[in-house]
């Protein structure tokens, strides 16, 4: 897909008029307000902005603009998020338009023992990139590896009552809409998912508690192969602190999931889950096991977790086994590492998680990712990330996909509130059955942060 282009400059100049200090805002007595307006200007070179075989180089100029205002009292919070690029650009970029937006409103209100939570999430970015706001949790689309548009939709409410009390009730409606459009990847599906779960929960002392829930989720997927299902999960939690140094838990549940369409089929059966956590005076010990009713069968898991608080940062390590009935048994692996050096950081990371899509297939995501950030000087900075997605997908009829993310950036302040940002991108995917797919970019711009308390 093209992207879209806007004349990205003017934006700039009628917000750096803006003053340069802060100005006062209403305080709340027991709480506070904060607005921050971010502003950024890159001019980009890429061979191939699109991520697609054979793309052609362009010339972009960038212009990011965001807005976030907070505010807190002593018994609500509310946020908002709302930002987004304008593009101007050489090649096909024609015409102009609002690129990668997204919005964010969240509202909180505690009153002694009750808890009442609204939020709405919105984001639309090139499928061919990762979601630079956070805002969505990729899954068919975590590697990219195809062109079009992606919009992420989500509408939450939740509550609770009676919190730390002997008896509360809580509950959580969410709705998530998933589209798609101009994509060639038959496997890209629109999806619309909804969940509904409550819960009770019982306190017989500090140490005990016990949760009992309901939850229901219908999945539906459009398109060719999408399989539609429904899910019934009737269960309960038990919460134990056995001792200062050792606390676990253990989850009982029947499962029910039906497969709709024009084989319906019904998977049923008990699941069990838990775990235990060992406190040492350098870190702590874990370990937790499942055996599920999953999409695509019974899921067996286990993990053993370590760690470490070090000197100068912190260590996690963990290893375990997962296998679903039909399917071979695989390891899993994660590292979750940082160090503080003498004016900077690193920090390595990698997880591995088992996920069913919207075929219903069943998948390993690996992701593997690298930060390093040092100060050069007082007023400057170098940083290095770099990201290794894969997605195995189980079966012998499995399509296996993997995309290498690296960009190295250099950041200078130039005066208040004003900082100047170099550098250079790298991406790289394949996948079965396809063409291999590499972009580079380089980029230079003005970035700006206006803060009003």
């Amino acid at each position: 897909m093209a992207r879209p282009a806007a004349g990205g400059v003017t934006g700039l100049c009628v917000l750096s008029l803006l003053p340069v200090q802060p100005f006062a805002q209403g305080r709340d007595e027991t709480g506070g307000r904060r607005t921050e307006i971010t502003i950024g200007q890159n001019l980009e070179f890429s061979d191939n902005p699109d991520f697609v075989v054979d793309g052609d180089s362009q010339l972009v100029s960038l212009t990011s603009l965001g807005l976030t205002h907070e505010r807190s009292t002593g018994i609500d919070t509310l946020i908002f998020r709302i930002g987004g690029d304008l593009e101007l650009g050489t090649g096909d970029l024609e015409g102009s338009a609002f690129q990668d937006p997204f919005v964010v409103l969240s509202f909180d209100r505690d009153v002694r023992h009750t808890r009442l939570g609204l939020s709405l999430r919105y984001s639309e970015t090139d499928v061919s990139n990762s979601d630079s706001t956070g805002l969505t949790d990729l899954d068919d689309d975590i590697l990219g590896s195809d062109v079009g548009t992606r919009q992420n939709l989500t509408l939450e409410i939740s509550g609770a009552t009676g919190i730390e009390a002997p008896f509360g009730t809580d509950f959580n409606i969410r709705r998530d809409q998933l589209r798609y459009s101009d994509t060639t990847d038959t496997s890209l599906l629109d999806e619309d998912t909804d969940t509904i779960e409550s819960g009770f929960t019982f306190r017989f002392s500090p140490r005990l508690s016990l949760r009992s829930f309901l939850r229901y989720t219908d999945r539906d997927v459009d398109g060719l192969g999408g399989v539609d299902r429904e899910t019934t999960v009737l269960g309960a939690t038990l919460d134990a602190e056995i001792s200062d140094i050792l606390s676990g838990n253990l989850t009982l549940s029947y499962d029910e999931i039906e497969f709709l369409g024009p084989t319906p089929s019904t998977t049923d059966g008990l699941s069990i889950s838990g775990g235990l956590t060992r406190l040492t005076p350098n870190g702590s010990w874990g370990l937790t096991f499942s055996s599920d009713v999953a999409e695509s069968g019974r899921r067996d898991q286990l993990n053993l977790r370590r760690d470490l608080e070090l000197k100068s940062g912190s260590l996690g390590l963990s290893f375990g086994l997962t296998h679903t009935e039909g399917l071979s048994t695989d390891p899993l692996y994660g590292i979750d590492w940082i160090r503080d050096l003498a004016r900077g950081s690193i920090s390595l990371s990698l997880s591995q998680s088992v996920t069913s899509d919207a075929l219903a297939n069943e998948q390993i995501d690996t992701s593997l990712s690298l930060g390093v950030t040092q100060e050069v000087t007082d007023l400057s900075s170098l940083s290095l990330d770099a990201s290794l997605r894969d997605s195995n997908e189980l079966g012998a009829l499995g399509i296996d996909s993997r995309r290498v993310d690296i960009s190295l950036t250099y950041r200078r302040e130039l005066e208040r509130d004003w900082d100047m940002v170099g550098g250079y991108r790298y991406s790289h995917s394949t996948q079965d059955g396809t063409t291999d797919r590499d972009s580079n970019t380089i980029f230079i711009g003005l970035e700006r942060s206006l803060v009003w308390n």
